[in-house]
C-alpha cells in the first residue's frame, strides 16, 4: 500500500450538494449496503462516490489503514486496541461527541495492522 496522493481534502456528498471536507476530520470511511460513508469527528456523515478500494489507493497510508473489507480508519483517532477472539484485533476509536466506536480488524489484516499502528 503506497500513498499516491497526499491530498488534504476530499469531495463528498450531502444530499444534492458536493462538499469538500478535511481528511483530518474523517474518523473512518465505511461501506454499508454498497454505499461508502465518511464519518467525521463532529458526528456528521457524508456519502463518498469513491469506492473503499479507490480510497485505499489515494489516502496517505501513514494515517489511514483498511482494517477489513468494509472499513478504513484514521490512525489519529485510535484510542486503544486489543486482541479479540484470539485471531482478530478490536480497535476503539475516539468517535463523535465523545462516544467511542469499536471496529474489528479482520484476521487477514492483523499482522499488517500491528506493523502500521506502531509507526503512528
Amino acid at each position: 500500500m503506497e500513498s499516491h496522493s497526499l491530498s488534504k481534502k476530499i469531495i463528498v456528498k450531502r444530499g444534492i450538494y458536493n462538499v469538500a471536507i478535511e481528511l483530518s476530520d474523517v474518523v473512518l470511511f465505511y461501506s454499508e449496503s454498497k454505499i461508502v460513508y465518511a464519518l467525521l469527528s463532529d458526528g456528521s456523515k457524508f456519502i463518498s462516490e469513491v469506492s473503499l478500494f479507490s480510497l485505499e489507493q489515494k489516502l496517505n497510508t501513514q494515517c489511514y489503514f483498511r482494517i477489513n473489507r468494509k472499513c478504513i480508519i484514521n490512525g489519529n483517532y485510535i484510542k486503544s486496541f486489543k486482541t479479540h477472539d484470539k485471531i482478530k484485533v478490536e480497535v476503539v476509536l475516539k468517535g463523535p461527541l465523545q462516544k467511542d466506536l469499536i471496529v474489528l480488524v479482520s484476521q487477514k489484516r492483523v499482522a499488517q495492522f500491528r506493523k502500521w499502528v506502531y509507526t503512528l
